[in-house]
């Protein structure tokens, strides 16, 4: 697995996955969806859901974990990851301790690994 920010389509043999999480401010209400697409664009598989009430980060990280997720169950191994929060990023890439002694982060870890 590959984790970028925003960039062009993926490398022969390999998927892109784009997700993103999203907090209303006003009630702290979070949902968060993605799109696997395949190396000409199309998309392979694709999801929304509602998370209940969180900050932006953990739904940023939920996003993650679920697309990651699926695209293990739908067996696909090489998939270049897009996020577009910088501390989920570095989170991912153990560059950053936040949040490092949670169980979502413990499961994105295995998931990865």
């Amino acid at each position: 697995m590959l984790l970028s920010t925003v960039g062009p389509l993926p490398n022969i043999g390999w998927m892109k996955a784009n997700c993103d999480g999203a907090v209303n401010l006003k009630n702290d209400m979070a949902a968060v969806g993605g799109v696997i697409r395949d190396g000409n664009g199309a998309s392979i598989f694709g999801f929304t859901r509602r998370i209940g009430q969180c900050l932006v980060l953990i739904a940023e990280l939920w996003v993650i974990h679920d697309i990651l997720n699926h695209a293990w169950n739908i067996g696909l191994r090489n998939v270049e990851l897009e996020t577009d929060s910088l501390e989920a990023f570095r989170i991912i890439n153990r560059s950053s301790s936040t949040l490092a002694d949670t169980l979502l982060v413990e499961d994105l870890f295995e998931l990865m690994s």
